[in-house]
């Protein structure tokens, strides 16, 4: 369901268009509403809503990319690595996808309970978690989480 009102709202732009047509967007309240403009123009990827604009990711985020391990520090530990373990196929996070971490890590390596993180790369011959986001939630067992070197905080 999260799909599809995405890709209705931000690929779509059925709201504008419902708009444009003098309808009322179906499925939102007045205060989202006026947050849709009643044009689309023309841009680099073609139309969009007037008022939005075409930048890179880069350019409204920070992306920090993971910690580099050995094995021999995927020991016990208060700290977990958030790995590529930690997303499920489909989409969202997994809790079994902790790995005890024992290593160094910098501090904008930490990963918060509800910060986003994304499979930047997927070694599985179906690459199915590469470019995948997921909420990161809080582990039972660990009190620190590090994304590791396959994710982007």
């Amino acid at each position: 369901m999260a799909r599809a009102i995405f890709k209705s709202w931000f690929v779509d732009f059925d709201p504008v268009k419902a708009k444009m047509e003098g309808r009322v967007p179906s499925g939102m309240d007045a205060d989202t509403e006026a947050l849709f403009p009643v044009e689309l123009v023309e841009s680099e990827l073609g139309l969009i809503p007037k008022g939005w604009e075409v930048v890179s990711l880069d350019k409204i985020a920070e992306m920090i990319r993971g910690r580099s391990y050995k094995s021999a520090e995927l020991e016990d530990s208060p700290t977990a690595l958030v790995t590529l373990k930690s997303f499920n196929r489909g989409g969202g996070f997994r809790q079994d996808g902790f790995k005890s971490y024992s290593g160094k890590f910098k501090p904008d390596q930490v990963v918060e309970p509800g910060e986003c993180v994304v499979a930047c790369t997927d070694v599985t011959q179906k690459a199915e978690v590469v470019g995948r986001a997921a909420l990161v939630e809080s582990s039972y067992e660990h009190d620190t989480l590090v994304a590791s070197l396959d994710v982007t905080v």
